[in-house]
């Protein structure tokens, strides 16, 4: 194997079409992480709205036994959800990434001993680790959150310029330019 054969695939950029041969047989245990994903993105988008009839209860003098229960409910309802799927997530990224480095391990064991001569040994090695860990990391934060975080993203704003578009807008204007900045 020549060194341009070895580097070429470091230097692409493969986004995430390159996880798909990773992922292809854990599609289903992704799937389930991105409902419960969703699932909780939404029951985070009822709280605030449980919380300000609690609030109104409140100023009315009006029982809240039911609506704190709800809002007990809720929240934990929400931390089941989210629980279950950091671990599908995680049992999901920590299988693939058994899968890649058990490749790449094959890999390195195959290739010539002039490669290991022109090379480090210790950056062969340090790739493994480093390049998995990242495949770990793209898979967890890059592949199923933003589901949830667009969801939520979504709701919110929607939500805001129902109850006050002015301040919505001020809001939105606020985030841009300090993104912007």
């Amino acid at each position: 194997m020549d060194t341009q054969g070895a580097n070429a695939g470091t230097t692409g950029r493969g986004g995430v079409r390159a996880l798909r041969p990773y992922v292809r047989e854990h599609r289903r245990l992704l799937g389930a992480a991105a409902v419960f994903s969703i699932a909780a993105a939404g029951l985070s988008l009822v709280q605030p709205v449980l919380v300000g009839r609690i609030i109104t209860a409140v100023g009315d003098g009006a029982p809240l036994s039911g609506l704190v229960w709800a809002l007990i409910g809720l929240l934990a309802a929400g931390a089941v959800l989210a629980t279950i799927q950091y671990y599908l997530l995680q049992r999901t990224a920590e299988s693939v990434v058994l899968t890649a480095r058990t490749e790449l391990i094959g890999h390195l064991l195959r290739l010539p001993m002039s490669e290991y001569r022109s090379r480090h040994v210790g950056d062969l090695v340090s790739r493994v680790a480093s390049d998995t860990t990242l495949l770990r990391a793209a898979l967890t934060d890059g592949v199923v959150e933003p589901l949830g975080g667009i969801l939520v993203l979504v709701g919110a704003l929607t939500a805001m310029m129902l109850l006050d578009p002015v301040l919505a807008g001020v809001t939105v204007l606020v985030v841009a330019t300090v993104v912007a900045a």
